[in-house]
């Protein structure tokens, strides 16, 4: 039990830093990227709609199962790419979801 513990908090804490990430070092990135787009007149707004965020957060929850599923069967080399797929997944979807909601809050 105490081995469960301490990977259920493992993937906690990698859940935190990912979003983290995402909030920190992507967000301001993708809020340039779109601002210097829509001053040269090409929006790229119609990619943050609501249905992409929640199809990212099915991902991230699929990935989430993939890593658990690793834990399980204890094969390392599935383990080490699950965990890489989950971090990057897990800090693009924070990333999209706060771009999402900060085009639709100052439309």
């Amino acid at each position: 039990m105490d081995i469960w513990l301490s990977r259920i908090g493992a993937v906690i804490i990698g859940l935190i830093v990912s979003m983290l990430i995402g909030i920190v070092y992507l967000y301001p990135l993708l809020l340039l990227i779109r601002y210097l787009l829509k001053r040269k007149n090409k929006s790229i707004d119609r990619f943050f709609d609501k249905k992409i965020v929640f199809y990212l957060w099915i991902l991230v929850l699929i990935v989430m199962i993939s890593v658990f599923i690793s834990y399980l069967i204890n094969i390392d080399i599935i383990l080490t790419i699950s965990t890489s797929i989950y971090t990057g997944v897990i800090a693009i979807a924070t990333c999209w979801t706060a771009v999402f909601y900060t085009i639709k809050r100052y439309r």
